[in-house]
């Protein structure tokens, strides 16, 4: 496990996680984790961790980042390329939310918002579990959720106080099933957010953290749909505030 430790401070208020699975990444993810905005004076690390099934790379990230003492752990897969402004409108979010500002705050998670690597695309966050996608959001909208995508996902710390473990865990598994066996299978992000849940915290989705989702096999970067109802409307954001994904797509190998 690697760690880039922040020079100057003697407190970590944000540690970056990030599980690598060993596939390439596009170019535009790293010029999007280099270019990120922070909240003013908030120290940050990075700890890596590299060729480990992502479930158990998460715990082991969690336990440094607690190690660390940090505030919050923010999760960001090899896939999913960020707007510059992510770290900030998460860390915002949260404090202004949280338990660092309301110590009764039962607001644990806030997830930026990507979308499925298929062809007929959808955002990968979930009102109700079991009832779908959720496009009944606008743009900039910060909203409670049932289940988010970890790939851009920040949580306080303090919520692993309350978790046992595993934090994270990818199930699948035969169950018997009243008329036949059949096979439950459960992503390392479902599981988390089942777990904050079941201990009473809550979990947001914030429509203003939008990131592109790189699939290397078919080299393409999939993007939430500009007709769809979040982004109807919308006026055309300022170019300083653009991911300019399609800039990135034109990129070559």
């Amino acid at each position: 496990m690697a760690e880039e430790t922040a020079v100057g401070f003697n407190s970590v208020g944000i540690a970056v996680g990030l599980p690598f699975c060993g596939r390439p990444t596009h170019p535009m993810w790293g010029v999007a984790l280099a270019s990120q905005v922070y909240p003013l004076n908030t120290a940050v690390t990075h700890v890596v961790l590299q060729n480990v099934e992502v479930g158990e790379a998460r715990n082991a990230i969690v336990e440094h980042a607690l190690n660390l003492n940090a505030t919050y752990i923010w999760f960001i897969d090899d896939d999913v390329i960020l707007p510059p402004f992510a770290g900030q409108r998460l860390g915002y979010a949260l404090d202004t939310r949280g338990p660092k500002t309301y110590p009764d705050s039962k607001i644990a998670v806030v997830g930026g918002i990507y979308c499925s690597k298929e062809e007929l695309t959808t955002p990968v966050v979930y009102k109700k579990n079991g009832q779908g996608c959720s496009w009944d959001w606008k743009f900039d909208e910060i909203f409670e959720v049932e289940s988010i995508g970890t790939g851009c996902m920040m949580i306080s710390a303090e919520v692993f106080k309350h978790l046992e473990k595993p934090y994270f865990k990818t199930v699948e598994e035969y169950v018997q099933m009243p008329d036949r066996v059949g096979c439950q299978k459960m992503t390392d992000d479902i599981y988390f957010c089942n777990k904050v849940r079941e201990a009473g915290f809550s979990i947001l989705a914030h429509g203003g953290v939008l990131c592109g989702h790189y699939d290397v096999k078919k080299n393409k970067i999939f993007t939430l749909p500009e007709d769809s109802y979040p982004l109807k409307d919308l006026k055309k954001e300022p170019e300083s505030e653009s991911l300019r994904i399609e800039a990135a797509e034109e990129i070559k190998s």
